[in-house]
């Protein structure tokens, strides 16, 4: 038998691994498990792996993580499967495969099994917390789980560790126990101050703002975050006619960071876009100089952005 479990939902992707491994420890003990480091093995050493008959149990299990990253390797799948023993089941764990490639072309023609965890965004994200929650002996209200999200971000294994230690305190997660028990994460919060400047709602994103400062996060360093978020949105906005997988390709950008700029991106025209570029870039030069303090200039700024998007409306700040 052999499996292939894809993709960035680590957190789903993972417990069906552990699922899968728990299911054959059982009937076969876990010496008859065999994981290989893929990264630096010579495709002999995963054959070898794979063509093993087992000892003192029925079968064998060979779990191959992330074989992509091994060119070597990744050329000689064919070869691979094709030599696998009928005593061995193999696991192939990857994160995000290229569909036209050939590797992928190959994996997905050949094993038995083919699962793939897709990242989830926006409501559904929203829900799953709400499940994850449920599951986990709490309950958590939709609007609560959205400001989980907005604090921690959108990365379901970390949203899954946050939830664990909010139970252990109280099973019922309120506002004040998130506030309290969590940090905000510096990209998170970037991402959400644009979201919020995107609304008009300045005042918000001057929050979040100094959130973070008051969490030791200096000036430069919260713009140096603006603007590498505005550049990987500004890649988006040019580009949004295609999938965001290709996009993530062609730029090498993480397609979860694509996917979630692509709900912005629509909104904004390319004029726009390189207004916002222009504003940062300015702000950005004007404390470097030294002629305004930069808590000032970044709350100027947030105002000239939300301007830029909504240029009939007044901000709120």
């Amino acid at each position: 038998m052999t499996y292939l479990y894809y993709g960035e939902n680590t957190q789903e992707r993972d417990a069906a691994v552990k699922a899968l491994l728990g299911s054959f420890i059982a009937v076969n003990g876990d010496m008859a498990v065999d994981v290989i480091d893929t990264e630096m093995a010579e495709p002999a050493d995963a054959i070898d792996a794979v063509t093993t008959v087992p000892f003192l149990s029925p079968k064998r299990l060979v779990v191959l993580r992330y074989v992509s990253s091994n060119k070597e390797l990744a050329l000689a799948i064919e070869t691979l499967l094709n030599r696998i023993a009928d005593t061995t089941d193999v696991l192939f764990i990857e994160s995000h495969l290229d569909a036209r490639s050939v590797f992928a072309k190959t994996l997905k023609k050949q094993v038995n099994e083919v699962k793939h965890f897709e990242s989830i965004e926006g409501p559904q994200l929203q829900g799953w917390v709400v499940q994850e929650a449920a599951k986990l002996g709490g309950t958590i209200a939709p609007r609560d789980a959205q400001l989980l999200l907005d604090r921690v971000g959108h990365n379901q294994q970390l949203i899954h560790n946050e939830l664990v230690k909010l139970i252990l305190v109280d099973t019922t997660i309120s506002t004040d126990l998130i506030r309290e028990m969590t940090h905000v994460t510096p990209s998170s919060s970037v991402f959400a101050m644009l979201d919020a400047i995107m609304q008009g709602n300045v005042g918000g994103a001057s929050r979040m703002y100094y959130e973070q400062r008051a969490q030791g996060m200096e000036p430069q360093a919260i713009l140096g975050m603006i603007i590498w978020q505005l550049h990987s949105l500004a890649i988006t906005v040019v580009s949004r006619q295609l999938p965001a997988d290709d996009i993530a390709k062609k730029t090498k950008l993480n397609p979860f960071v694509i996917r979630k700029n692509m709900t912005i991106a629509k909104k904004i025209s390319k004029k726009q876009m390189v207004a916002l570029l222009d504003a940062v870039i300015a702000t950005d030069t004007t404390i470097k100089t030294g002629k305004a303090k930069a808590d000032s200039a970044i709350h100027a700024l947030f105002i000239e952005l939300a301007s830029i998007i909504n240029p009939t409306q007044s901000a709120v700040s």
